[in-house]
């Protein structure tokens, strides 16, 4: 699998932000934050942690 790059994380992290507000599942809420903690230079080992 090649790795993911996001040009700009920050904007990436706003919009994940609001998802995660938006929606009330919480196991799909789980998963972008985890997805959130990888944007931000978290490895996605830590992030599962």
């Amino acid at each position: 699998m090649r790795k993911l790059e996001i040009s700009d994380t920050e904007v990436m992290s706003i919009a994940i932000g609001q998802e995660i507000e938006r929606n009330d599942e919480s196991r799909y809420d789980h998963r972008l934050h985890g997805v959130l903690l990888v944007a931000n230079g978290m490895s996605a080992r830590q992030a599962a942690l």
